[in-house]
This record gives structure tokens, C-alpha cells and sequence, in this order.
């Protein structure tokens, strides 16, 4: 998927979903708008709205629930999902609470700056803000621990 080929993403989203079909917990439940991504590019977009829709419910009921505190990447699928179906309010609404979180590490800027569902919105001015602040967490971040490291002869 991150490299484009929806194709392919479809048919391993497809036999992944043969092996869990009822999408009601764990790891599956948090990739139901990668599926509808998938479902969407192969030209299939009633099947994919139903995932992001699926995705939608399941994040807000996360987050309106507050049984994982302020989990920041309900945020964060919130915002990648509005931002493919064109709600661009809702994407920046979302992640800029995303962007909130008070640590990022390199695979959270890794997939902010290249994830396909941010495609619509990645060149405007405002996404390039907000992934510019994620950057500079991380790296004040990377910056204290590999001071820490070094202080406590662990370099």
C-alpha cells in the first residue's frame, strides 16, 4: 500500500479479510480505512466508503469512550480517513490533535510525510506546518535521549 500498488493491497487485504471477518477487535478494526483505500483506488468506491465509514464510527466511539486517555493515533486515522473522502475540515480538525501528542518517533514522521491517504492535502500549506511541528518534536526528542544516552556512558 505504501508504495502505491493498490492492486496488490487489495488482494492481501482480501485474503486478510477471509481470516478475519468480523473486523471486531485488534489489529484489523485499525486498518479498515487502508482496506477502503484499497477498495477505493481498484475502482470499487461503495465497497471502500464502507470501510471509511466503519473507520469513522470506530475511531469516534474510541475517543468519545476515553478507555485509552488521549490516544493520539485515533486522531491521526481520523484525519488520514477525511482527508481521502475530501473533508478537509475534519483532516486538519483531527490532526492537529494529532499533533498534540507530546512525542513523536521516526516512524510517526515517516508515515505522516508519505502516507497516500494524506495525498489530496500534502503539498497545502497547513499539512506542511503541522508535519514540520512533528518533525521538530521528534528531533527535540532524538536530541534529549541521545544526550541522555550520552551522559549515562551508554554511546
Amino acid at each position: 500500500m505504501m508504495n502505491g500498488d493498490y492492486v496488490q493491497s487489495l488482494r492481501h487485504f482480501k485474503k486478510w479479510l477471509e481470516h478475519n471477518p468480523s473486523l471486531s477487535g485488534g489489529a484489523a478494526v485499525i486498518h479498515l480505512h487502508r482496506i477502503g483505500w484499497a477498495y477505493w483506488m481498484n475502482g470499487l468506491k461503495k465497497e471502500g466508503e464502507e470501510f471509511f465509514m466503519k473507520q469513522i464510527d470506530y475511531c469516534n466511539r474510541i475517543l468519545e469512550s476515553g478507555l485509552y486517555g488521549n490516544n493520539y493515533f485515533n486522531y491521526y486515522d481520523l484525519a488520514i480517513t477525511y482527508a481521502f473522502i475530501g473533508e478537509r475540515n475534519k483532516a486538519y480538525d483531527n490532526l492537529r490533535n494529532f499533533a498534540k501528542s507530546p512525542l513523536f518517533n521516526s516512524w510517526n514522521v515517516m508515515l505522516i510525510a508519505n502516507d497516500p491517504l494524506f495525498d489530496s492535502i500534502r503539498d497545502e500549506p497547513e499539512f506542511q506546518k503541522i508535519l514540520s511541528d512533528v518533525e521538530a518534536k521528534y528531533q527535540a526528542e532524538h536530541e534529549r535521549v541521545g544526550q541522555w544516552l550520552e551522559e549515562n556512558d551508554m554511546l
